[in-house]
């Protein structure tokens, strides 16, 4: 089969498919049902270095050593929720975990840790 027809047959399927999906939209607007979940997460970051540390504020121009975090478990958890007859949702999610910062030579390491938490605007087709 030639490279042309290939590129035809993709090009055709490629169009059927996006009619599909368009009319599957317009002849059933009530398929999304409301929709919740929790999810939870572990599992282990690999950190890497912290380099070229600047002062800001009152300390601008001080520049810090290289800083060598630990690997560390990370772990934690999501709670979302897509609303009645929409395809979009929000969630809600939190994780934690404890880069701490290796000794840098004879200066003892610092415990670190980190959590984060974020809101996400979802949307599915």
């Amino acid at each position: 089969m030639k490279l042309e027809a290939k590129k035809s047959i993709v090009s055709l399927m490629t169009w059927v498919v996006g009619i599909n999906f368009w009319i599957a939209l317009v002849l059933f607007p009530n398929a999304a049902f409301s929709e919740s979940y929790v999810a939870g997460h572990i599992g282990v970051n690999f950190a890497d270095r912290l380099e070229d540390v600047k002062g800001t504020g009152s300390l601008i121009g001080l520049q810090a050593q290289d800083f060598d975090l630990k690997n560390s478990l990370t772990y934690g958890a999501k709670l979302g929720h897509y609303f009645n007859d929409s395809y979009f949702g929000l969630e809600g999610e939190v994780f934690h975990t404890n880069p701490h910062i290796k000794n840098l030579g004879t200066i003892p390491g610092i415990h670190f840790r980190a959590t984060s938490a974020m809101v996400n605007f979802l949307g599915q087709v």
